[in-house]
């Protein structure tokens, strides 16, 4: 038993280990939805986009559930698409992690597939499906 419980650990810690760190918030969610508000910036550069795109991520790592958190981030993910427009979108997604464009897509859904932005759509759909500790604990409800 404990020649499989070594290995199975070992893989479990190493999957977790290639996460990105997600940035802390004591303040149960706000703090990283107030970062998306980036999206709303009078110049959208490259650093702007990657802070709303990361806070999303990181707001998924938190099994707290919330609302009004949540709500604010899914709006400030679909104002940043529309002000990107779809080929700048999908590019910044591009240039994330696979497990932030995850995050993303759970944040957009069911927003993240549109005819209207069908190169950043594909770009939600490819990427590998990660479950986060909000996603969970959601489905747990």
């Amino acid at each position: 038993m404990k020649r499989l419980i070594t290995p199975a650990l070992g893989l479990m810690l190493a999957s977790c280990s290639s996460l990105p760190i997600p940035l802390r918030d004591d303040d149960s969610g706000m703090k990283l939805a107030r970062m998306t508000n980036r999206a709303n910036d009078e110049q959208l550069t490259d650093a702007a986009v990657h802070e709303v795109l990361f806070a999303a991520y990181s707001r998924s790592r938190d099994p707290l559930m919330g609302g009004e958190d949540l709500e604010m981030i899914n709006e400030n993910l679909v104002r940043l698409r529309d002000r990107l427009g779809d080929e700048r979108f999908a590019a910044s997604l591009r240039r994330e992690n696979p497990a932030v464009v995850s995050a993303v897509a759970w944040h957009l859904r069911p927003k993240a597939s549109s005819g209207v932005f069908p190169i950043s759509s594909e770009v939600l759909k490819q990427a590998p499906k990660k479950t986060f500790e909000l996603e969970a604990a959601i489905a747990r409800q």
